[in-house]
């Protein structure tokens, strides 16, 4: 009898130990997806900002290799999908001789919580982007948004596709 008693016990420890380690991994998972909200700004539902980051002294550097794209205005969406559903951004860009002279996003979030993300977006990526050969350009993290550059970077291969000479 004891002998069954004992295997229990060893079946409930383990039971036990499993749980706990379940447990520990949800809150590790929950804390850094956390990470990144920790320094938000709550935005007002009705806000909308654009981001213009023309600017007419921006010139395409001289030693850069001969375009592949033509100049022009050039305008399409991105959308990437976040944890509350599909968003998206418009993203208009100005090129010349293959360089971003002029990059403008509008901003299409459906959530708080991604409009908050786009606005953060919409404040740092313009130093990212202009004066940048169209080819170099691949954002990844901008202003504590990881989830907008998706949108940008969908957004402007439409427009590389667009764009090709």
């Amino acid at each position: 009898m004891n002998e069954s008693r004992t295997g229990t016990n060893k079946a409930i420890v383990g039971i036990l130990v499993v749980a706990l380690l379940g447990i520990a991994a949800t809150a590790v998972f929950v804390a850094s997806n956390n990470t990144e909200r920790d320094n938000s700004i709550a935005l007002p539902e009705t806000t909308t900002a654009t981001t213009n980051t023309s600017d007419e002294s921006v010139q395409p550097s001289t030693d850069s290799q001969p375009a592949s794209y033509k100049d022009g205005n050039y305008d399409a969406q991105g959308s990437y999908i976040t944890p509350g559903g599909s968003e998206s951004i418009d993203l208009s860009v100005t090129l010349v001789d293959g360089v971003v002279t002029s990059a403008t996003i509008t901003q299409n979030a459906i959530t708080g919580e991604a409009k908050e993300f786009q606005s953060r977006f919409a404040s740092g990526f313009g130093d990212e982007v202009k004066g940048k050969n169209i080819d170099e350009i691949n954002l990844s993290r901008v202003a504590g948004s990881s989830l907008t550059p998706i949108g940008f970077n969908s957004a402007l291969e439409d427009i590389k596709n667009e764009a090709k000479a």
